[in-house]
């Protein structure tokens, strides 16, 4: 199953509530949050991804198609099972991202976050070898705050 473009983030899980998203087996390092929020970040192709509860992780995010020309990602059938896909169209796929004041951002696309936007399921994937890369810099065009 290969995805190429990042379906609209007005995800919902099973909670039904916008921007829901549900990680059965949670991220990488917070195992026991498998609740967040996904929302508008600080620019086109930026979003924050917030765990639910008190003291939760916040992430940046970024959606690699809109930085990385030529980005794709294949998914296995076990992965796209892990989110419950049928097919490459409910897929979306984030990156966590490294904001830099100085210099490019990074994003993590060897640890991939994929998104069954239907159902607001998600897994975080690890893939082999050392492509696409753990820290890809870039610069994202950033929305200055009113």
């Amino acid at each position: 199953m290969s995805q190429e473009t990042l379906p609209h983030p007005d995800v919902r899980a099973e909670t039904g509530r916008p921007g829901t998203i549900r990680f059965p087996q949670g991220l990488l390092g917070f195992p026991d949050i498998l609740e967040y929020e996904l929302g508008p970040g600080p620019g086109e192709g930026l979003y924050w991804l917030v765990g639910s509860g008190e003291e939760t992780p916040r992430f940046l995010v970024s959606d690699p198609f809109a930085f990385f020309e030529g980005y794709e990602l294949d998914l296995t059938p076990e992965q796209a099972r892990s989110i419950e896909a049928d097919d490459a169209s409910q897929v979306g796929v984030l990156a966590i991202t490294v904001p830099s004041r100085e210099g490019a951002w990074t994003a993590n696309l060897q640890g991939p976050i994929v998104i069954n936007a239907a159902k607001g399921i998600a897994a975080q994937l690890v893939l082999p070898g050392d492509e696409p890369g753990l820290r890809r810099p870039f610069q994202p065009v950033l929305v200055s705050a009113a």
